[in-house]
C-alpha cells in the first residue's frame, strides 16, 4: 500500500514550518553578529552551523514539495533536525542558560500549531533528549568549549519543565480552539454563524406574537364578543357589499 499523500493543507503547513525554520536560522546569524560575545556563540561556528542547517533542509524541503509520496514523513522528519539545529545552537551558546533557548521554545509552539498536538509533544521530549545530551557533552567538555564555565543542573531541569510546560498549554489551547470552531454556534464573539445564529433567534423570539390571553382584542373581533349577561354585543362589523 503506497503512503498517503500531503494535502494541500498540510502542503501549506509544512511550507509554513519552513519559513519558521529559515526565521530561526535568521536569528541565530543575527544574534551571532550583532552580539557574538553576550550569547558566547562564535560567528565562525554559527555561519558552519546554520549554512550545513539551512542546505540540508531547504533541499529536503524541495523534494518534499516535488514528490507526492513519502512527502508527510519527509515533512516530519525535517522537524527532527530543527531540534537537533537549535540543540546545537543552545549547546555551543551556553547550554540550558543560553539566551537563544527562545528559539526552542518558539520552536514547539509553532509545530503544535502548525501540526497536532501529538506531534507538539513528541518535538517537547526530543528538544528535552537532546537537551541533557548537550547538557552532558558540554560538561564532560567534548564540545571544545571552557570546562570551568558549565550550566547548573537546575538550569538545565528548569528549561525542560519549560519545554513541557509551553507544549502542553499550547495543546490544551489549540484542542478547545478547534472545539469551538467545530460547534454549529461557532465562537462567541467572532462575528460569525453563532452571533448571527443568536441574533436570528433574538428576531425570531421578537417576532412571536403575544399569547391569546394578553392579545388584546381588535375592533373587529369585538362585535363578535358576548356581554356579561350573555347577549351580543353590537360593534363595528366589516361588511362586504357585491
Amino acid at each position: 500500500m503506497s503512503p498517503p499523500k500531503v494535502s494541500q493543507s498540510g502542503g501549506r503547513r509544512f511550507g509554513a514550518l519552513h519559513g519558521v525554520r529559515l526565521g530561526t536560522a535568521a536569528i541565530t546569524l543575527s544574534v551571532a553578529v550583532v552580539a557574538p560575545a553576550g550569547v558566547d556563540l562564535p560567528l565562525r561556528t554559527a555561519v558552519l552551523l546554520t549554512a550545513a542547517f539551512l542546505l540540508v533542509t531547504t533541499a529536503a524541503e524541495a523534494i518534499r514539495r516535488l514528490t507526492d509520496h513519502q512527502a508527510r514523513a519527509l515533512g516530519r522528519g525535517l522537524l527532527l533536525v530543527d531540534g537537533a539545529y537549535i540543540a546545537a545552537v543552545l549547546a555551543l551558546s551556553g547550554g540550558p542558560e543560553s539566551r537563544l533557548a527562545f528559539l526552542a521554545v518558539g520552536h514547539i509552539v509553532a509545530v503544535t500549531l502548525l501540526t497536532s498536538s501529538r506531534v507538539g509533544l513528541k518535538i517537547a521530549l526530543w528538544q528535552s533528549l537532546l537537551l541533557i545530551v548537550g547538557y552532558y557533552l558540554r560538561l564532560g567538555g567534548l564540545l571544545g568549549l571552557d570546562p570551568e564555565v558549565n550550566p547548573s543542573p537546575e538550569a538545565a531541569a528548569l528549561l525542560i519543565v519549560a519545554f513541557w510546560g509551553v507544549a502542553v498549554t499550547t495543546s490544551a489551547c489549540s484542542a478547545l480552539n478547534e472545539r469551538e470552531l467545530r460547534r454549529p454556534g461557532g465562537v462567541p464573539g467572532s462575528g460569525g454563524h453563532g452571533d448571527r445564529a443568536g441574533a436570528g433567534a433574538e428576531t425570531r423570539a421578537g417576532d412571536n406574537p403575544a399569547p391569546p390571553e394578553h392579545r388584546p382584542a381588535s375592533r373587529l373581533q369585538q362585535g363578535d364578543l358576548g356581554d356579561a349577561d350573555g347577549h351580543r354585543c353590537e360593534g363595528p362589523r366589516l361588511a362586504l357589499r357585491g
